[in-house]
Order: structure tokens, then sequence, then C-alpha cells
């Protein structure tokens, strides 16, 4: 990992990100070695607001408490640290309490994810996104209220309430000199890269909605597991 992160800064690289559980940098030393190489941001996934949620569903005792000594590892080094919330059954009501948890370790951003993929069928812990809407709101509005970047993925505007207008759709944009580009390619199918390591497949908005040029409209999986229920377009 050093090697590559030390050949993209080579490369010219403004910003590298690592996707991560944390336990990595939860070692001494780890993430001062990996400032030096050139990392700049890590994001690292937070199941739930304490261990009883994120321990089951990664089903790792301990998990999480390592994953928040290495977001504070991290922080102290110097990394821009990004929290990744997967929108799930256990802990969607907790999403709030998760960003209030990760302000006050430094966290600088949030991507809160509805997870897309057979997970669905196998585990049922994908929660309806009209039940989740109104604790995606809060979260929201709490990350935003502490001046933190916050990206909504795969949730339609229409089930972030108030909340819409300040969500970014898509992955948080590093914090970097040049803004972030006007717009994302929103069409059918839509499979365009968001900061560069994720890909979506989102169906079309609705083409009466206000919003149509800032949602992608729902991710075409979530709409053939649970339909059209509670997506409507927005005045």
């Amino acid at each position: 990992l050093l090697d590559w992160v030390s050949a993209a800064r080579a490369g010219g690289a403004r910003a590298i990100a690592a996707e991560t559980t944390g336990w990595l940098l939860a070692k001494p030393g780890v993430a001062d070695r990996l400032v030096d190489a050139g990392l700049t941001h890590v994001l690292v996934p937070l199941f739930g607001a304490g261990a009883a949620a994120h321990d089951w569903i990664v089903e790792t005792e301990g998990a999480f408490a390592r994953s928040l000594r290495g977001l504070k590892r991290a922080r102290a080094a110097g990394l821009r640290t990004r929290v990744i919330a997967p929108v799930l059954r256990p802990s969607f009501r907790t999403l709030p309490d998760l960003v209030r948890r990760s302000l006050a370790i430094g966290v600088s951003g949030f991507e809160l994810r509805a997870p897309v993929g057979p997970d669905r069928d196998a585990h049922g812990l994908h929660p309806h996104l009209a039940l989740a809407g109104p604790h995606i709101e809060r979260a929201v509005q709490l990350a935003r209220a502490a001046k933190r970047g916050v990206g909504v993925w795969g949730v339609p505007h229409c089930l972030l309430g108030e909340a819409a207008a300040s969500a970014t759709d898509g992955d948080v944009t590093l914090d970097l000199a040049a803004p972030p580009p006007e717009s994302r390619p929103s069409g059918p199918n839509d499979a365009a890269p968001t900061a560069g390591f994720r890909e979506r497949i989102h169906g079309s908005p609705c083409a009466s909605c206000a919003r149509t040029a800032q949602c992608p409209g729902p991710l075409t999986s979530y709409v053939s597991q649970t339909g059209w229920a509670g997506i409507a377009p927005l005045d």
C-alpha cells in the first residue's frame, strides 16, 4: 500500500483516498507512515452508532472499537477522515447518533449509502427507504450544521425532505482547491464513477420532478424489490 500511495503521489495525484475498515490504522505508527507516503483521505464504514449493531453486522467482536481507534489515529496524523454510513435495517434509526459520535472525534465528512446488490435477497438488512428517509434527513442536517461535507448515495431526493437541497448526490467530493463538477450524468443505467472509485446503476429520475437535474432517480435494483412506494416528483 505504501508503494501504491507513493507512486500515485509521484504521478501527480493531488489527493489519494483509501477505503478501509480502519483496523490497520488503529496500529501505532501506521497512519503516520501513510501520510509520509502521500495519503490524504481515509473512508471508514461504520454500520451503526455503537458496537452492538456494528459488531453484529460485521460478525467480529470489538470491530467498532478498532474502527474508531483507526479514525482517531488517522485524524491525529493529519488525514482527512470520512465515515461511510450504510443505510441498514438494524441501524438506520441511529444514523443521527452516528453523525454526532463521529463529529465528536473530528470526522470531516460523511457518505450515507443505500446498499445495492444480492445482500437484499440474502440477508434482509435493507430497510424501505421511505421509512429510513426521516433519519437520513436528520443525519444530513446535523452534518451540515457542523459544516461537514455529506453525500447521499442511492436515495431519491423526494425521501430526504428539507435535506435534499444540501446533500450532494453520490460520494463526497474530496477537499481540493478546485471546485467539484457542476453536474453529474444521470441518464438511464448510468454507470459513471463517483469520486473515482464506485459505480452507480440508476434508473431515470421522475420526468416531472423539479430536481431532475440534481437527483438521478432511485437505484434500479431498489425499485425492482420494493416498487415506487414513497417516491414521487417534487414541485
